[in-house]
Formats: structure tokens, sequence, C-alpha cells
């Protein structure tokens, strides 16, 4: 008797450990991301035109184009755990399964241009402000390594942590 009930708590304790460990989402195996970027492109007015790049490594680069308080291109090493959690959740979510391009509702907006680069391919996705609010939280994502700082129109300004590689563009 002592034996028959050993083995049923076992197997129930494995029988658990299994069903927890498969609810537990992993990235898919095949490909690899290099790395991500989200690209803030023009509006018909003042609207900040810059681009995030966060590689596997943890190098981040920004890159201020127009009607940003920093121009030109900046850097900064996030390192590689930082980097994992910006870059995991693109895997996560089969990022490479998305559209390419979601159609623009409102014309004078701003779009969102996001680039995945995987080992073996570029996954290019354009307008990702119309697409699933998942979109949009990676783009959260991605712009929060700028940093909290902003001035009094609200846009982001850069700390202290980022180096300054290139000019104005």
């Amino acid at each position: 008797m002592r034996k028959l009930i050993v083995v049923l708590l076992l197997l129930t304790t494995s029988l658990f450990s299994v069903a927890k460990n498969k609810h537990k989402k992993k990235p898919p195996a095949g490909p690899q991301i290099m790395s991500v970027s989200v690209y803030h492109t023009a509006c018909y007015g003042r609207c900040p035109t810059y681009k995030i790049e966060v590689n596997k490594d943890g190098l981040a680069t920004f890159t201020g184009i127009r009607f940003t308080p920093d121009s030109g291109v900046f850097t900064k090493n996030l390192g590689n755990a930082t980097a994992k959690e910006i870059i995991e959740p693109f895997l996560i979510a089969r990022i490479d399964t998305f559209p390419d391009r979601y159609q623009s509702r409102v014309q004078d907006l701003p779009g969102i241009v996001l680039t995945i680069t995987f080992s073996d391919s570029v996954k290019t996705i354009s307008n990702a402000n119309f697409g699933p609010p998942l979109l949009g939280r990676l783009r959260i994502k991605l712009d929060s390594i700028l940093g909290p700082k902003r001035n009094e129109a609200g846009i982001i300004l850069l700390d202290e942590s980022w180096h300054k590689q290139a000019g104005d563009h």
C-alpha cells in the first residue's frame, strides 16, 4: 500500500511539473534576432523624427534626425541582460508572422517603422502604430531606453549615459 501511495505521489508531482513548464512562454527555436529598431517618421508639423536601435550585444544607438533636442548619432551600452529583455518579446510574439504594413488611418500622424534583423533575414513593419496593441508595447519598450527626462514640449531628452558619435543630421 505504501508503495502505491509513493508511486501516486511521484506521478502527481511529475504531472504538475510538466503542466507548469508547458505554460512558460519560450522563444521558438530558429533564426536569432540580431537587432531591433524603431523609426519615428515625420509628420506635417514638428513631430520628432528619430531612430532607436538595440543590438543583441547590448549596444543601443539613437539617431536624432529632425525636431529632436539631441540631433546626431548617440550610443549607449545597455548590457546583455537589458538587450535580451528588449529583444526576447519580439521572438515570443513571433514578430516574423506579422504583416509588413498596416493601413494608416490618419494622414498627419507620424509613422512607426519597426525593423527586426534576424540572423538570416530582415523584417520591416510599416505603420506599426496602426497594428495590434502588442506592437505599441514593443515600441514603448524600445523608446523607454532613452530615459525619463523630457523637455517642456514633452519630447524625450537623452541622459548623460549616451555618448555622441556623429554630428547633426
